[in-house]
């Protein structure tokens, strides 16, 4: 079960690189300057939170699967 979590908030995360085209810690950063385009739309400020969730999500899964193994 941690697997197949873990497989689906890293696709998640990857595919916020992708549409992005930077990590999430670059994503914040901008952000946090307000140097993001369209900042204050639904549409980003909804990735942002999605991305950070999967972000820490993925964090604690592995952590998590560290201890299983």
């Amino acid at each position: 079960l941690i697997r197949l979590r873990l497989k689906e908030v890293t696709e998640q995360r990857r595919v916020f690189e992708t549409k992005y085209a930077m990590t999430f810690d670059e994503f914040r950063a901008k952000f946090e300057a307000e140097a993001i385009p369209d900042q204050y739309s639904y549409t980003v400020e909804s990735d942002f939170w999605d991305w950070e969730a999967a972000v820490t999500n993925e964090a604690y899964l592995l952590e998590l699967q560290g201890g299983i193994l």
